[in-house]
């Protein structure tokens, strides 16, 4: 029977590589970047005064669990498919759904606005992967959306197709929202200024409002068709 510590180092492992390095994964579960703790127990690192390699303990697992939002107990059981396989399936779900819908609406004749594509039927995106790459509310709040302006080309240009949480209304943090103003739906990069009020941007015009009461925020955008994770 494999040892619940090693089973641990070699999730921990999986989820090292699934975040590219340990710096990124401390800044995932609000740890210093460059806390050394998770390199030493990947390593089986023997600390000066111990008499044994540094484990995992069942109260940091717990942690990693919450924090990441992987079921309880995840990081004590042998999984048999990695879940950066489960993360690479579903993105390649994602951009094959983009490519049929950037295909459809730019070669339709008919004129349109921001019309929004449900997921198909048959596509299923892994639990992990909405809740800790997309950080989405649920699955049925996602919706497609294909970018008809440069307004934003440093962040997603013309023929782009955005990930957009429709369970998203309120102002969370900096990032691409779907907006409405007088009847109108529009892209635009929110953020909070160092004066507390809010920054309403495109790549060409800024706005300054002291709150968000003359706006209405329909969505966040999360994802863009290269791959970006917003």
């Amino acid at each position: 029977m494999t040892d619940v510590h090693e089973i641990r180092r070699k999730n921990l492992i999986e989820l090292i590589s699934m975040y590219k390095s340990v710096a990124n994964l401390n800044s995932a579960l609000g740890r210093k970047r460059y806390d050394g703790t998770f390199n030493q127990i990947k390593n089986k690192s023997q600390p000066p005064s111990a008499k044994t390699p540094r484990v995992m303990g069942a109260e940091v697992a717990r942690e990693i669990e919450m924090k990441l939002h992987l079921p309880p107990g995840w990081m004590d059981v042998v999984h048999d498919k990695p879940q950066t396989e489960l993360i690479k399936e579903s993105e390649i779900f994602l951009k094959s759904s983009f490519n049929r819908i950037r295909s459809y609406r730019l070669n339709s004749v008919t004129p349109s606005n921001l019309t929004f594509t449900l997921f198909d039927g048959e596509m299923k995106l892994s639990d992990y992967f909405i809740k800790s790459v997309l950080k989405a509310s649920s699955e049925e709040n996602l919706r497609f959306v294909v970018v008809e302006d440069n307004s934003l080309k440093s962040k997603c240009k013309i023929g782009d197709a955005l990930i957009l949480d429709f369970g998203v209304n309120t102002f969370t943090r900096e990032g691409i929202y779907l907006i409405e103003v007088n009847g109108k739906q529009l892209l635009r990069l929110i953020s909070i200024d160092y004066e507390g009020g809010y920054q309403i941007r495109t790549d060409d015009f800024s706005q300054r409002l002291t709150d968000l009461s003359r706006i209405k925020i329909l969505a966040k955008a999360l994802y863009v068709c290269s791959g970006t994770s917003l």
